[in-house]
């Protein structure tokens, strides 16, 4: 082993950096999303709407509100599948009932 001193530049930062000053770079801390609650009460009412078919629309409504938040604000909400789901269930449903409404009226 040396007593040699280390070469200038090994194992110390550079001048005038933040490092030599005391500050560590940090990250900032990664965002949790979190799941939009209406794309899953959409998914909700769309399955209860298979038995009472007038709220369809509810549906419908629900998961097109959910998809424009989602897209508004993609890092803070997940379940765009889930509110897609809602907006075809719902539109189907929907669609059957004005059906079922013009057939049997």
């Amino acid at each position: 082993m040396s007593d040699l001193p280390p070469a200038p530049g090994e194992g110390e930062p550079p001048p005038g950096s933040a490092a030599e000053a005391g500050f560590t770079p940090s990250t900032p801390e990664p965002q949790e999303t979190t799941m939009n609650t209406l794309a899953v009460v959409g998914l909700v009412v769309s399955i209860l709407a298979l038995v009472f078919f007038p709220i369809g629309i509810v549906a419908l409504l629900l998961g097109l509100v959910a998809l424009q938040q989602i897209n508004k604000e993609p890092a803070r909400y997940r379940g765009r599948g889930l509110a897609i789901a809602a907006v075809v269930i719902g539109a189907i449903e929907t669609a059957l009932a004005v059906l079922l409404l013009i057939v049997f009226d």
